[in-house]
């Protein structure tokens, strides 16, 4: 006869397959959804989701890291571009994006009225911030093309003529025949910008990307630190804004125009 024992360690071998099968198809359940949920918003590269509302790469981490980020890029001098507003007073808005990614495309597009009464107001700095991190699904690294023109518009032209050539570089890449445009493309949406007379730097500083450099330190740091990796990002007076909640995931979206108009309208009210 088996000794007494036997009957209770098996129970316990058994409780514990129960409990590992249990933890397993709890896992494979999570995982399934967060495919379902990346398959229903676009595509799922080697762990780079592409989403039409944005592009989430990492895990979120909580609204104080995008700011961090931000002073980050600010100390270090990695690209950005800061209009309006002038001394310790002015309020702050800062875009976060990636010329690559549609759903900045559509962000920029509603909110660009938006932005350009803020930054004409004169009390209001408003930041962009590019990243280049969808150049891994690009051809033709099409991020740091996009973003380097925009900086060459402003070397060449004036700071405003940054926010002139991300709406022309956002319209050229996302409308029309959607293929990614050669630099011809985007030398011409400069020159149009930046006016006569400067085509031949136009073009010069679009073959050397001067600004490429500054792009990757910033890309660099958003990827290795495990910061907030969802554009497009946008933080108000230092506070990030969030869309609204997906019903089917219980998750927030990136944001949109009505949260950057409630942040306004309630920072006025304030």
């Amino acid at each position: 006869m088996p000794p007494e024992y036997l009957p209770d360690d098996s129970r316990i071998r058994r409780e514990a397959r129960q409990r590992a099968a249990a933890q397993r198809r709890a896992a494979a359940e999570t995982s399934e959804r967060r495919t379902r949920r990346a398959r229903r918003l676009g595509l799922l590269v080697a762990g780079l989701s592409v989403v039409a509302a944005g592009v989430i790469l990492h895990p979120r981490l909580g609204p104080s890291t995008t700011e961090d980020f931000v002073a980050d890029v600010r100390s270090t001098g990695r690209a950005s571009m800061s209009l309006g507003g002038s001394g310790d007073s002015r309020r702050e808005i800062v875009i976060i994006e990636d010329f690559g990614c549609e759903g900045c495309s559509t962000l920029a597009a509603s909110t660009r009225s938006d932005l350009r009464r803020e930054i004409a107001a004169g009390t209001t700095s408003v930041t962009f911030q590019p990243l280049t991190f969808l150049d891994e699904l690009s051809s033709s690294a099409w991020s740091t093309r996009a973003a380097n023109a925009a900086f060459c518009a402003a070397e060449l032209g004036s700071p405003e003529s940054y926010e002139a050539a991300r709406a022309s570089l956002f319209a050229l890449r996302f409308e029309g025949s959607r293929d990614e445009p050669h630099d011809d493309e985007l030398a011409a949406a400069i020159d149009a910008v930046v006016g006569d007379g400067k085509q031949d730097e136009v073009r010069a500083c679009i073959s050397a990307r001067p600004w490429k450099a500054a792009l990757d330190r910033a890309t660099t740091t958003w990827k290795s630190e495990d910061r907030l990796h969802t554009v497009p990002a946008v933080i108000v007076d230092g506070k990030e804004l969030q869309g609204p909640i997906d019903p089917q995931t219980g998750e927030p979206t990136v944001p949109d125009r009505d949260a950057l108009l409630e942040a306004l309208a309630h920072r006025v009210a304030g």
